[in-house]
């Protein structure tokens, strides 16, 4: 099905291309092409397009006189990458459409069987887009006695995907219409795109018409475009900012002192008490020397001490470093190393880790230490009255959280007051308005940045729960702990709730009022059974830690995932490669600004200057490149589409791993699914070239790891094929994993190095030989050998797989037809391309008196 959508060139602009292909040599219909090809590259995201024409072929002058249809389509290679100049393109354009040219007596459809490509229902083979050149001169019918008027007639029908059809005016323009398949577009999309075209030529043509111009300064969006998508991706909510963190607990603690604010296994601290213990310890901080900026290490597990300590710094006007006793000590060591803080903060739990770390730590080095218990003489008899200013501002830094470095080297990235005060004044708008006290779960470890979003909920007047680390690794614990606490609102990992999600029952539903999950990118399975839990509010937070924590929210609700909008006062781009904004729908690197924005990296300013860089569009502000892959909804929702970095390549192939999680998540009964490039071989059983583990050379391979409902879920061939039938054969994992339950971080996400090497009993190989059995399946092999023109097929053997096309599917399809008088559909091969699947096919379709399955 399809539609039609007219697309107009004015008089002016179409002159300006004629004058830019004169200049090169190369005629208006090439000049346009080089501009459909860099719209069809940048709304795809590909370097390399292939754009179908048609030619008359009729260049031979024996054919001239004879009526009949000897149209051909010509397929037209166009590579984007490493060509800097629109002169460039349009050089490269013309020499291969000359080249195509040259051989246009040669039927498209043997291109097709030499080529061979991965076949699919869904599109046309080698191209899915076409640009057509009419021009023909048109010459207006005249009869006698008859007067004639060209009708246009409904249009239901697309060929292909997009066809362009464009030809010369009589008033010095261009003119012709998009056809377009409606189920893949609508009318606006279609329109949009024609705007596109518009704005690359109006930019090819720009100044002098010399094709000078770079390929990346083309633009797809005009200037108003470009400003709507500016301004649209800035909420703003007049947010109190002025005052440091420690001033709103101030407050909250002077209103309420006896209200509960922190409890911790049977632990249990008012307002008024925390408030009271952070001042003394906080006098204790000052005393050591911090000032302003100044680092303090916390070392210590979660618990009442650890909340308490970061009240402290704060009031101290120093800045937290979180130092996990759980990490590896050479973590730590880096980090106190790196950090300099001038006082570890610590415990009982912290204290053999700390000693043992500032032992091999030169004397001149190592920070003061007071340890919350072993000290609390020293400290727990200072006085608890509030501590002045000491000139701390919203600029100053209220935390340093460690993110791991893709060099191998932890970097720590400042958060300024300011900035988590945005966060909370936004969790207060959305997610719990009102004045209502809650129960508040901490559900994090203090080096994860989610750990802020729970404890600023104490300026709220909110009771922080702390939950212990052990509880957190268990789904039973955890639920237990929730429910014995009366937690009302925490946040945790897809991955956490994925396994606490059946612990809950009717009562902790119904105590439950919202659960922000984050972290990971939440799949669809998921999302649709976290969408049906009506009596819970649950979102989808998104943030990098360089952004303070959560820059976008979305109400989980619907079938699919997405980020959502920008949460107020952050700013929000989708820009390609070049840093130019993209249109909606098209997939970009997702930039942010605005408040949230980290002061950058603690001690390394060339990766600060690398990664958050000058504003293009607003002067003076900065953004953060998150290496997030997104796609922005006309309606301005943000949708997550994998990371950049997740991006490998296996045998030349560039292949976006997200994108084959996503296929495979989606299929029945699995639940979740995870895909690495691996260079490993099988732990176990036979490798997959080979017989031999000698013979096997180490190679990148793709590996599927899943969660699955035993009772639904296919095995590992029947996940293959369900993948093969939707991604090309070079992104079909060749090992597939089934895991009873992920291997999780400290943190609660993915552990992906702990992810195991794949078993020989996981791996998908060849098809082995299996024989024709019965006089039917030899039949059928005798025929799939005639029109393959191969000398042995077996049963399992895929038709394609053997250099199977559409016109040999045709020939296989008449023979089955005339040897059993049976009707095989094109499609019944395409979705069951073995002997096996077709006669089960057949059968299925058959009477029973006729053919015995046996």
């Amino acid at each position: 099905r399809g539609a039609l959508l007219d697309v107009t060139l004015d008089a002016a602009l179409t002159q300006r291309l004629k004058a830019l292909g004169l200049k090169h040599g190369a005629t208006l219909y090439m000049t346009l092409l080089a501009a459909w090809s860099v719209v069809l590259s940048r709304l795809s995201g590909q370097t390399d397009v292939v754009v179908g024409t048609p030619v008359a072929n009729r260049g031979r002058s024996e054919v001239e006189g004879l009526i009949g249809f000897f149209v051909n389509t010509l397929p037209v290679r166009v590579t984007l990458e490493d060509v800097p100049t629109v002169s460039d393109l349009i050089a490269q354009v013309k020499g291969r459409v000359l080249e195509a040219q040259a051989h246009q007596d040669l039927p498209f459809e043997q291109v097709v069987e030499m080529v061979n490509p991965t076949r699919s229902l869904g599109h046309t083979p080698i191209f899915q887009a076409m640009f057509a050149w009419q021009n023909n001169a048109s010459e207006e019918l005249r009869f006698e006695g008859l007067e004639t008027r060209l009708l246009r007639m409904p249009h239901a029908v697309s060929k292909f995907d997009l066809t362009l059809g464009l030809g010369e005016t009589e008033d010095g323009g261009i003119a012709g219409e998009i056809e377009y398949a409606t189920a893949l577009f609508d009318a606006t999309t279609i329109a949009r795109h024609a705007e596109y075209l518009r704005e690359v030529l109006t930019g090819m043509t720009a100044g002098q018409a010399d094709g000078s111009t770079a390929l990346s300064q083309l633009e797809l969006l005009s200037q108003e475009a470009q400003r709507a998508l500016v301004d649209g991706g800035l909420h703003r909510e007049p947010h109190n900012l002025g005052r440091p963190l420690h001033a709103w607990f101030e407050e909250r603690a002077a209103r309420a002192p006896e209200a509960p604010a922190l409890a911790c296994d049977t632990e249990q601290f008012t307002f008024g008490e925390l408030n009271a213990d952070a001042n003394r310890l906080a006098r204790a901080l000052r005393a050591a020397g911090v000032a302003p900026d100044g680092m303090v290490g916390i070392c210590m597990a979660n618990g009442s001490g650890a909340i308490l300590s970061v009240l402290a710094v704060l009031k101290s006007g120093g800045a937290y470093v979180p130092l996990d006793p759980e990490y590896p000590a050479e973590r730590i060591e880096y980090m106190l190393q790196d950090a300099k803080p001038a006082v570890v903060l610590t415990d009982e739990a912290g204290r053999p880790v700390l000693e043992r770390i500032l032992a091999a730590m030169p004397v001149e080095a190592r920070p003061q230490v007071i340890d919350l218990q072993a000290d609390a003489a020293r400290w727990r008899s200072l006085p608890t009255e509030n501590l002045p200013s000491n000139g701390v501002t919203p600029q100053h830094l209220a935390y340093v959280i460690y993110t791991s470095g893709s060099t191998g080297r932890p970097k720590g990235v400042m958060i300024e007051h300011s900035s988590a005060a945005n966060l909370w004044h936004e969790s207060r708008r959305q997610v719990l308005p009102g004045e209502r006290r809650r129960r508040v779960g901490l559900n994090a470890s203090l080096s994860f940045d989610a750990s802020v979003q729970s404890w600023l909920q104490l300026l709220s007047g909110h009771c922080v729960v702390v939950i212990p680390q052990n509880v957190r690794k268990d789904p039973v614990l955890l639920a237990s702990y929730l429910r014995a606490h009366r937690v009302e609102v925490f946040d945790c990992t897809p991955m956490q709730l994925e396994w606490l999600h059946p612990q809950m029952n009717a009562e902790d539903t119904a105590r439950t009022e919202a659960v922000l999950v984050g972290g990971e990118a939440i799949n669809p399975a998921q999302w649709r059974a976290w969408a049906a839990w009506e009596s819970v509010r649950l979102y989808n937070a998104y943030g990098p830690t360089e952004c303070t924590v959560d820059s976008t929210l979305a109400l989980i609700v619907g079938d699919a995932p997405f980020l959502g909008h920008p949460i107020a006062n952050v700013r929000a781009y989708v820009l390609d490669e070049h840093r130019h904004l993209v249109p909606p729908g098209v997939v970009g690197e997702l930039y942010l600004g605005g408040e949230g924005l980290a002061r950058g990296y603690l001690h390394r300013p060339e990766l600060t200057a690398e990664r958050f860089i000058d504003n293009p569009f607003v002067p003076g502000e900065r953004l953060y490149l998150t290496g997030d892959l997104v796609r922005r909804r006309v309606d301005g929702v943000l949708e997550y589409q994998g990371r950049n970095d997740f991006q490998v390549k296996i045998r030349g192939y560039r292949i976006e791993l997200g994108e084959i999680e996503s296929k495979l998540a989606a299929l029945p009964g699995v639940k979740d699914a995870v895909v690495l490039a691996r260079e490993d071989l099988p732990e176990q059983g036979e490798p997959l070239q080979s017989a031999s583990t000698q013979d096997v050379p180490v190679q990148k391979r793709l590996v599927a790891y899943y969660l699955a409902d035993e009772a639904t879920a296919a095995d590992a061939e029947g996940l293959r094929a369900q993948l093969k039938a939707q991604l090309p054969d070079y992104m079909v994992p060749t090992a597939y994993v089934r895991l009873e339950a992920w291997p999780l971080t400290n943190n609660g996400k993915l552990d992906r190095k702990a992810l195991p090497a794949p078993g020989g009993d996981a791996c998908v190989g060849r098809t082995v030989y299996a024989a024709p059995r019965t006089p039917m399946e030899q039949a059928m092999a005798g025929i799939w050998s005639q029109v393959l023109g191969v000398e042995r097929v077996g049963v399992h053997d895929n038709f394609f797989d053997l250099g199977g096309h559409s016109l040999m599917a045709m020939r296989l399809i008449m023979a089955v037809q005339d040897m059993l008088g049976v009707d095989v559909s094109l499609r019944d091969l395409f979705e069951g391309p073995t002997i096996e699947q077709m006669l089960a096919v057949i059968f299925a379709q058959s009477e029973e008196d006729v053919f015995d399955p046996a």
